[in-house]
């Protein structure tokens, strides 16, 4: 974990809401897909702890993240420009590959499913399995992602070749969310799911995975004020009792979790 100055490279619109942020880190620095950083946006006051945010890609000398305007922060940040400081720390939490046991995974076709902002760090995943982790499964990854509209949707050009994209109203590709969507693809114990969205989104698609059988990890993303496991801000119920999303998460095998 690193406490650093990164000016941004990149600061794109990407859909209707959603931004890439591209910008500078260490050359010493090692990151795992699924981890996230805390950022602060420098001179800017109006709010005082930093945000969390997914890595979507890491490169050699860069990193990005996608990321909502939601709120203040996030729409000042989608304002900044090209070389303008951050204050990062980072990397923070576990990695989908913490999971990846080569003898377990063998055989076993992975599915990402991705739901709206939870499309980066599930980008981030896939390009790491395409690189370290494809001998560890049957075949390559197939990637799923679900919105509200097409007018949500990234540009094209950031998905993966095999990629599955599904609207509920309808307006792009598959017309429903990401379950509806397994349920059609008829998965089963040969597969196994990691998944990044929603809330309510991965809890149906944890049960759903639960009752065939099939092994699934989820990023879970809540309020982090420390993001050092320090302020119990973000702990989630689990069956070996509470846990902190951002010490020991974000990812979680989804049969830990009790969901609310």
């Amino acid at each position: 974990m690193k406490d650093f100055k990164s000016k941004i490279i990149e600061n794109k619109k990407i859909s209707e809401d959603f931004f890439r942020l591209s910008f500078s880190i260490p050359n010493n620095i090692s990151i795992k897909a699924g981890q996230f950083l805390s950022l602060k946006i420098i001179g800017y006051s109006e709010t005082f702890l930093r945000r969390p945010f997914a890595f979507s890609s890491v490169c050699d000398n860069s990193a990005e993240i996608i990321y909502q305007v939601r709120g203040k922060t996030t729409q000042f940040l989608s304002s900044m420009k090209s070389g303008q400081e951050l204050l990062i720390l980072a990397p923070l939490g576990n990695g989908f590959s913490d999971f990846i046991d080569k003898d377990f995974c063998k055989n076993k076709i992975p599915i990402l499913v991705a739901g709206g902002v939870g499309l980066g760090p599930m980008l981030c995943f896939h390009k790491e399995i395409e690189k370290s982790f494809e001998k560890a499964f049957i075949k390559n990854s197939n990637f799923i992602s679900g919105f509200r509209t097409d007018s949500l949707i990234p540009e094209l050009s950031i998905f993966p070749e095999n990629s599955s994209i599904c609207c509920d109203d309808g307006s792009f590709g598959f017309k429903g969310n990401v379950l509806d969507f397994l349920k059609k693809i008829e998965i089963d114990s040969n597969n196994i799911v990691f998944c990044c969205g929603p809330y309510n989104m991965m809890k149906f698609i944890a049960k759903f995975c639960i009752e065939k059988n099939i092994e699934c990890f989820v990023s879970l993303e809540e309020m982090m004020a420390c993001s050092l496991g320090v302020c119990m801000g973000c702990v989630v119920d689990t069956k070996n009792g509470k846990r902190r999303v951002c010490k020991d998460g974000p990812i979680f095998n989804a049969k830990e979790i009790v969901w609310h």
